[in-house]
């Protein structure tokens, strides 16, 4: 029997079947150090030919491990093509969002735990340095992004480099387990856009000759 892990960081973590991005609940975090026992669990995990296994992360009724993100700053959808393959991330600024932080990092300790790695930092996507800290999830073709106005969801391309406010559901979806690097798979499930930023004008570095 699957092992459960004591972190629960909102009440979105045991959400199964969020309802349309128009009604979805608003949620109030709490500090992990007061959460109850029972929030996610591990999967068994899942090798294949090539070595690398991937360890599931549900919430306690086996439902997906999905968290809420209220209003924050993205710098923008982004294009990869590393090893020949196209890929889109989207980056979130976690400004004065310290308890999701905190949740974060939570599910990192309790996955480095359980893969064998205590200690570890192996939530790659979430970069630390600085004043504020970024979470990096990728896009995938179950993701999707409402805009402003409007109701159908739009291609995430739409928003590629631009700045703009969103609040979103992020899926923790994995660990990533091979013989050379382990780390937390995290993907953007559902995003509205709240305000695009516009870009800021290009300032002009060479004079102008008459």
């Amino acid at each position: 029997m699957l092992p459960e892990v004591s972190p629960k960081s909102y009440r979105s973590l045991t959400e199964v079947s969020p309802k349309p991005h128009q009604s979805l609940p608003k949620v109030s975090p709490k500090p992990h150090q007061s959460l109850p026992k029972v929030s996610f669990a591990f999967e068994g995990a899942i090798g294949n030919s090539y070595g690398p296994e991937k360890v599931g992360l549900t919430a306690r009724d086996q439902g997906p491990l999905l968290l809420e993100l209220e209003d924050c700053l993205s710098y923008g959808v982004s294009k990869s093509n590393k090893f020949g393959r196209i890929s889109y991330s989207i980056s979130l600024a976690l400004r004065d969002k310290e308890e999701f932080v905190s949740a974060q990092k939570l599910v990192e300790k309790e996955s480095a735990d359980h893969v064998g790695n205590p200690g570890e930092n192996i939530m790659k996507c979430l970069y630390r340095k600085g004043s504020t800290p970024t979470l990096y999830v990728n896009i995938d073709d179950e993701t999707e992004i409402y805009p402003p106005k409007g109701d159908e969801p739009v291609d995430h391309k739409k928003y590629q480099d631009k700045r703009f406010r969103l609040e979103a559901i992020i899926k923790i979806e994995s660990n990533y387990v091979s013989s050379d690097v382990t780390s937390i798979q995290v993907k953007l499930h559902e995003a509205n856009i709240l305000e695009e930023k516009p870009k800021a004008p290009r300032k002009r570095l060479l004079r102008r000759r008459d």
